[in-house]
């Protein structure tokens, strides 16, 4: 059957995605996922559904992805899941119980007695620039040689009944033993403070910056983020888009309290204003705008994960937004991933999009269908039906 010409949005939209390190991407066995596919990815994508349908879930795998499933990531994602912090008399591992980082497979929970743990495979895959483009996770039984039938089974410096993290990429394999997991290093020595039995895996690919993706972002991470662009012409793009919401604020600078030196504040200059005043001051609108410029400028020619985009941003200014992003990212070579809700955010994405010059956005629905989370794809010409004629896809 002849296929009908594409049009020149969609013919500008996908010679854009040839470029992208993620030009789709499938996940199978990773928590709710059984067999997830999505065919089309774009430069910005908007992840929307109900709830349970696996929206926060997808940026976890993106990001175990990025990072080659490094033990500081898996740490992080299964800690925040959990709500709780793990200090060093404390491990993801059980005897009488599956180690809480099997909440990453699908079928979780389920009985050591009663599953073999090596039936169960994440893994997740794109197709792209993005190198690696597969990741397996595993978790598997250590067994004396003897009793040894299957290649994820583990012998030799662990010992018999330890239960082991096999990460698998490109041919090769990494071992994690999940009973010396330990966070006695703390986050704030560094981000390879957190390890498992032996030091990270693989490093990552590229730059991979999440908002509200692992729990909520203090302002002395972001002051982190803000030493990197200080100074630099990328000043001038936060501050042009703080001026969406606050057209007052002419400067931005992030300092110590004066009693804890790792305890920063960001304070803004106001031009009717001899005083700085506090960001925070200002509202939860601007300080959440705030955190999602500077993430988008420290993950250029890389990933942003945004959980919750329209998070305390009035529905007023989300198009302005949007136009933000889809530029930005498309300036900086960035990909982003971002999760929504609200009927207003997907309206202004979809308008968004229809008024960019490149087309660049796709609006990805994740919905349950029986016990099968699938995905359906809005991309080009179809984003612009939806703006004109305000279609509920949610």
């Amino acid at each position: 059957m002849v296929q009908p010409a594409l049009t020149v949005t969609e013919r500008t939209a996908r010679a854009g995605v040839e470029a992208l390190r993620a030009r789709s991407l499938s996940v199978d066995g990773y928590r709710g996922f059984h067999a997830l596919r999505i065919g089309d990815l774009g430069r910005v994508n908007l992840i929307t559904g109900r709830n349970n349908t696996g929206k926060t879930s997808l940026l976890e795998a993106i990001r175990i992805l990025v990072h080659r499933a490094s033990p500081r990531v898996i740490h992080e994602v299964v800690s925040y899941r959990e709500g709780i912090e793990l200090d060093d008399k404390q491990a993801l591992y059980s005897t009488d119980q599956p180690p809480l980082v099997a909440n990453l497979f699908n079928g979780y929970p389920f009985r050591i007695s009663n599953q073999t743990l090596d039936q169960v495979i994440v893994s997740i895959k794109t197709e792209g620039t993005l190198i690696p483009s597969t990741i397996t996770m595993q978790l598997a039984n250590v067994v004396p040689s003897e009793c040894k039938q299957k290649s994820t089974v583990i012998e030799g410096q662990h010992r018999d009944g330890d239960i082991v993290l096999v990460v698998g990429i490109d041919h090769e394999r990494k071992e994690h033993l999940l009973n010396r997991l330990s966070s006695s290093c703390g986050r704030d020595q560094g981000e390879n403070s957190l390890q498992f039995s032996c030091q990270e895996t693989f490093g990552p690919v590229c730059h991979c910056v999440g908002v509200d993706v692992y729990g909520a972002q203090d302002f002395s991470r972001l002051g982190k983020l803000w030493d990197n662009i200080a100074l630099s012409k990328d000043e001038d793009l936060v501050i042009q888009c703080l001026n969406i919401i606050e057209p007052r604020i002419t400067g931005v600078s992030i300092v110590s309290d004066g009693h804890d030196s790792h305890r920063r504040r960001p304070f803004v200059r106001m031009s009717d204003s001899e005083s700085p005043v506090t960001l925070r001051s200002l509202g939860i609108g601007i300080s959440r705008l705030f955190e999602i410029i500077v993430s988008l400028v420290n993950a250029r020619s890389g990933f942003l994960l945004i959980e919750e985009l329209d998070r305390g941003l009035h529905h007023g200014v989300h198009f302005e937004v949007w136009k933000m992003i889809l530029r930005l990212a498309r300036e900086l070579d960035t990909q982003v991933f971002a999760t929504s809700h609200s009927g207003d955010a997907v309206k202004a994405f979809c308008r968004a999009n229809a008024e960019d010059t490149f087309h660049h956005g796709a609006l990805i629905k994740l919905e349950r269908i029986r016990e099968e989370i699938v995905s359906t794809v809005f991309f080009g010409d179809e984003l612009d039906i939806i703006a004109r004629h305000q279609i509920e896809v949610r």
